[in-house]
């Protein structure tokens, strides 16, 4: 359904026309009140300052348990452009959001950037390991192409927390979806 392979070009030093965002969260509001949805256990928090930003989200291991977020149903019906490959039909999308890591230790510790599609199962477009992907404590930036069939009526992309111990999570400061509608 999902792969990580868009063969729409992504822009680099200009703003591609074709490319609309059809969700964007700056976290400012708690979850129910904006583009996102609390997932897992109590351990998915919103701040409204925290490490330095304002609007944060964090998710963290918790008891046993990993939590996660995810944006609520995003309706595929606007994408106009589609890739063909054999007989198949698919739409491009992009997830870019800004993370850091919080007690995730080197190559111990990892998150993952989920897609569902239809309300079936998740997939993980990307997971990223600490120390390798990431360096814990620092704000990056990340885009994830992808995807989705042309039989898709809806999509939720969603971030779940991979680490072995309570103290180990991740905060989020924006996640913006794209797709290509040339």
């Amino acid at each position: 359904m999902a792969t990580g392979e868009a063969s729409r070009p992504t822009e680099s030093n200009y703003v591609n026309p074709n490319w609309r965002t059809v969700l964007s969260e700056d976290f400012d509001l708690d979850f129910g009140q904006n583009e996102m949805v609390a997932g897992g256990d109590v351990h998915v928090k919103h701040y409204p300052t925290a490490f330095g930003k304002k609007g944060v989200a964090r998710i963290q291991k918790g008891n046993g348990s990993a939590s996660s977020f995810a944006t609520k149903p995003i309706s595929t019906n606007r994408s106009m452009s589609h890739n063909t490959s054999g007989n198949t039909r698919s739409s491009d999308w992009k997830v870019t959001f800004e993370y850091q890591g919080i007690g995730m230790e080197e190559n111990e510790d990892s998150f993952c950037v989920r897609l569902q599609v239809n309300k079936g199962d998740w997939t993980d477009l990307k997971c990223y390991l600490s120390g390798v992907d990431f360096k814990n404590g620092e704000w990056r930036t990340d885009t994830i192409p992808f995807s989705v069939v042309d039989t898709a009526d809806e999509i939720r992309v969603g971030w779940i927390c991979n680490g072995d111990k309570r103290s180990d999570g991740v905060v989020f400061n924006s996640v913006e979806v794209d797709m290509y509608a040339a």
